[in-house]
């Protein structure tokens, strides 16, 4: 198996995986650094970095999805190019500081429904069945199109959830180019919220929207929305509907995550 840790590239064994498994945990380290961040990666990358990232501070006039996030954890696969700001496009495992993400949504104003009160209320009712959105955060510009294959999920130290999704500003066919594999989680002591982002793919759906057969009538999709989106997440939910990545190679890695 390969371990993340340290912020730089690794590919050790198993055996030394285990010798490390072995010695006692280290202290926590003052403060929120890559080296306090482990988790395994087995089939999914041949290296991450991890790295410290400052706050983005809060504009002068926070929208929704209002830029802003307090300084944060970061790991990237292999030599992937990522933005500077977290997108769910663009594989990467993040850890926050959950209380001061929470008082960023006070000070702009969003502080009832935040995501860090709806994702802990939602854990303590403990069922993989939620109704409305999951929250993540970052926060997005957009809406959850659809959630599948929903899974509650433990983490050493915390639990959440995983499951496929997509975001959309419009009523626009689900493809493969904005489907993606998430896990929205926090630590048992609510300290972090730990994220993670992979985009995933699957023969049930198009490559891309202009390759959708919906697209020839988009008024006829319109008028037929939930009914599209109901056939889609059923095809999603179909044990037989195959991912890629393998979707139990993600949620070993989750199951990984441990924050010392």
């Amino acid at each position: 198996m390969k371990r993340s840790h340290a912020g730089a590239f690794l590919a050790v064994c198993a055996l030394s995986l285990a010798l490390g498994a072995a010695t006692p945990a280290r202290k926590a380290a003052p403060g929120l650094t890559p080296e306090r961040v482990h988790f395994t990666f087995e089939g999914l990358a041949k290296g991450v970095r991890g790295e410290a990232r400052p706050a983005l501070p809060l504009p002068p006039e926070p929208e929704p999805g209002f830029g802003a996030e307090p300084a944060n954890v970061r790991f990237r696969f292999d030599g992937d190019k990522v933005s500077d700001y977290v997108t769910s496009a663009e594989r990467q495992v993040v850890v926050y500081p959950a209380p001061a993400f929470r008082e960023l949504f006070v000070k702009a104003g969003q502080g009832k429904g935040n995501p860090v009160d709806v994702l802990s209320a939602l854990l303590k009712k403990g069922s993989p069945a939620v109704r409305g959105e999951i929250p993540i955060l970052p926060p997005a510009d957009a809406a959850q199109v659809l959630k599948a294959r929903v899974r509650l999920l433990p983490f050493h130290g915390g639990r959440g959830f995983a499951f496929v999704t997509a975001y959309a500003q419009d009523d626009v066919p689900v493809a493969n180019d904005a489907l993606f594999y998430t896990f929205q989680g926090l630590t048992d002591d609510g300290r972090y919220w730990v994220a993670v982002y992979y985009p995933v793919s699957t023969p049930v759906l198009p490559k891309t929207v202009q390759d959708s057969p919906e697209m020839k009538d988009m008024k006829a999709f319109d008028a037929h929305f939930k009914t599209y989106l109901q056939k889609t997440i059923r095809a999603l939910e179909d044990p037989r509907t195959v991912y890629a990545p393998d979707l139990a190679k993600l949620d070993a890695m989750v199951r990984s995550i441990e924050i010392r």
